[in-house]
């Protein structure tokens, strides 16, 4: 019986680093998620994908909701500070996994 490999958001997915060798950022799923998020639907805008959770995220799931924010601001900044964006996370991504997701270059 074959065995599936699932990943957890907080899973480890890969190391992104500049030119720089000091400069080496843990990428875990949840980003690399966020990262296919933005570039198939936002168009890389990254206050369009949060204005759009504002505006159609639930009352009773507001807690999960401000975490999710959270996290893609704090991703953003960690991104930003380091002179890289959500398609640096994309770069040297498997061609299969874009395919799954209905991603085209």
């Amino acid at each position: 019986m074959a065995t599936r490999n699932i990943k957890h958001g907080n899973d480890f997915f890969k190391y992104l680093e500049k030119s720089n060798p000091e400069i080496s950022i843990e990428i875990t799923y949840w980003d690399l998620w966020i990262a296919i998020l933005l570039k198939k639907q936002f168009d890389n805008k990254w206050d369009d994908l949060i204005n759009h959770l504002y505006n159609n995220h639930s009352y009773y799931d507001r807690v999960n909701f401000e975490s999710m924010v959270a996290h893609i601001n704090y991703l953003r900044d960690v991104l930003f500070r380091n002179n890289l964006n959500s398609i640096d996370i994309l770069s040297g991504v498997d061609d299969d996994l874009f395919k799954k997701q209905g991603i085209k270059d």
